[in-house]
């Protein structure tokens, strides 16, 4: 008898063996490990299933779309499975405006659609949000783009000690100061 660890099982995440085998069922395996002079043999499954870490850059670019699934909750942010055996990272910062950490949008189980931020296949990382990434530099061209005095549209961001954050356009975001900001009388 060898051990078939739940962590052995699959390279997606596996909370119960149950999800994956069943008494009886005959299963594929690779021996990983001999301990104790051969009595006790570790096993793997998952050796045998395609590494979805291979070519991930290739299928998912930097400010590509994905479509995934909310699988679990961190007090930074959401791990989302964009295919089986490979979830990335939505940090808290990255939530569609006017979304915060508990809304319903964001419950485990939730279908989301977002872009990916960054990729790092060695460190096995991907970096995904929920708002629009920027394809471009944001910053490239902007004093012509949006010079001094010139009237513009944006979406407010969020409130902090120094002022508004309004994001222009992905990727692009500025700040009205306190000083800038008036409120109506009645208000």
């Amino acid at each position: 008898d060898g051990l078939l660890h739940v962590s052995e099982m699959s390279r997606r995440r596996v909370t119960d063996p149950k999800e994956v085998v069943s008494v009886g069922q005959e299963v594929r395996v690779k021996v990983i490990k001999v301990d104790n002079d051969g009595k006790r043999i570790s096993l793997s499954m998952k050796d045998q299933e395609p590494d979805p870490w291979s070519y991930v850059a290739d299928r998912y670019p930097v400010g590509s779309q994905f479509n995934g699934k909310i699988v679990r909750s961190t007090d930074f942010g959401y791990f989302v499975e964009v295919e089986p055996g490979l979830d990335g990272l939505v940090h808290l910062s990255q939530l569609p405006l006017g979304v915060k950490a508990g809304d319903e949008s964001v419950a485990i189980g939730s279908s989301v659609t977002g872009w990916v931020r960054e990729v790092h296949p060695t460190k096995k990382r991907l970096s995904l949000s929920l708002r629009e990434v920027a394809t471009n530099d944001p910053w490239e061209n902007v004093n012509s783009r949006y010079p001094i005095g010139k009237v513009v549209e944006g979406d407010v961001d969020h409130g902090a000690a120094p002022g508004i954050f309004v994001q222009l356009e992905p990727g692009l975001t500025g700040l009205i100061p306190n000083s800038e900001i008036t409120v109506a009388p009645g208000s």
